[in-house]
């Protein structure tokens, strides 16, 4: 049965749809590429990385997930690598054939003591890129998903300046094509990836990895996860009218809004909150809720990943969330004319702000050309925070 797992990673018989991303995935990475999943925040990479790492643990491949998230330094890096590599070394110690290899890269992992490099590390990268080089001389075929990449690389800057981020990036880049004998890598991020490194110039550092964009999910597989989650909750399912109506006030269907929306569906049920009430009205009174919930406010703390690009970003999405805006781009130019940073011209500020939000998933534009917000949630949420 279907569990309604609101925020954190979905696995196993939680996990649902993505059958055709999977089936490119599979066959992205079997042919020895690595992949980066270069979607918007809350779209599901980091289930769907996880998912990625069942599907080739079945295959054979020894999997490894590496959380970036907190992670501010090349040595917290390295511990986190060997801390990984240490867990696989247990889980393969009850493998005899195989134990005496681990016990080799045990001793050398041992030996690099990342926490202990402090400033020498300043002083001689070189030498601590090598050691977290050696970790990865093993037998046998893995998967490695890096996971909340961006985020470290932001955290990286403003620890020690975009010079250190530019060298990890470049050894990184190495990495990956002198293990691709044996690794597969996979990386995601819930900040754009391409963005930042765009922004500052160093897009060859991922010019060898495939880019797999993770989209919403179709209306079968939306279908599919709210019968699932009803099923699982023991409640009715909703009948073919009812889901139409939920996905199109959804609109971006995402499963990270849909079971949001399930949460508070299955609250007012048990309740009776709902009794009587149009499935209309029922949609509406949950989406007004879930404007609230603090996990949406990440939509917003999120731009100060723009950098000098912040404020004129936060002045059209103030602008595109209102009722009745108008899309001309020499209006929307006009807009963020007096964010722009100083000196530079705000058409090409436009164009690369209206990229970036694209990118992140705050924006769109329709089939008449007209500029809005992806989501009708995060508009609300934007539109009650800064405007209202």
């Amino acid at each position: 049965m279907v569990k309604n797992l609101v925020g954190p990673p979905v696995t196993g018989d939680n996990f649902v749809g993505r059958r055709n991303e999977i089936e490119r995935a599979v066959s992205i990475l079997e042919q020895g590429n690595s992949l980066l999943l270069a979607s918007p925040r809350r779209v599901g990479k980091s289930s769907f990385s996880q998912k990625m790492l069942e599907v080739f643990e079945r295959k054979g491949y020894k999997p490894v997930y590496l959380d970036l998230q907190g992670v501010k330094s090349e040595q917290e890096f390295g511990d986190r690598l060997a801390d990984k590599l240490r867990e696989k070394r247990s889980e393969e110690s009850k493998m005899p054939n195989i134990l005496d290899k681990f016990e080799g890269l045990w001793r050398r992992v041992k030996k690099v003591e990342f926490r202990g490099l402090g400033v020498e590390f300043r002083d001689n990268p070189e030498k601590f890129y090598k050691s977290v080089e050696n970790l990865l001389k093993m037998d046998g075929k893995f998967l490695i998903v890096v996971d909340e990449l961006a985020i470290f690389l932001q955290a990286l800057e403003t620890a020690y300046g975009f010079a250190n981020v530019e060298l990890f990036m470049n050894w990184f880049r190495k990495l990956r094509i002198s293990t691709k004998d044996n690794i597969v890598w996979i990386l995601c991020s819930s900040v754009s990836i391409t963005n930042y490194l765009s922004n500052n110039k160093i897009s060859h550092t991922i010019n060898e990895v495939v880019s797999l964009s993770l989209g919403e999910m179709t209306d079968a597989e939306a279908s599919e996860l709210l019968q699932k989650l009803c099923e699982g909750a023991g409640i009715d399912i909703f009948d073919h009218n009812q889901i139409d109506v939920i996905l199109k006030k959804i609109g971006w269907k995402l499963p990270f809004f849909i079971q949001n929306f399930f949460q508070y569906y299955k609250s007012g049920m048990n309740t009776g909150q709902y009794v009587g009430n149009s499935i209309e009205d029922v949609v509406d009174s949950i989406i007004e809720q879930i404007v609230k919930e603090h996990q949406i406010s990440s939509w917003s703390e999120r731009l100060s990943g723009y950098g000098r690009y912040e404020r004129a970003a936060q002045a059209l999405l103030n602008y595109l969330c209102q009722p009745g805006h108008r899309s001309q781009r020499s209006h929307l130019e006009t807009i963020i004319a007096s964010s722009c940073p100083e000196g530079e011209d705000p058409g090409v500020v436009y164009a690369e702000v209206r990229q970036m939000l694209g990118n992140d998933g705050y924006i769109m534009e329709t089939e008449d050309g007209d500029i809005v917000f992806r989501s009708p949630i995060i508009r609300q949420y934007w539109f009650n925070k800064f405007v209202r």
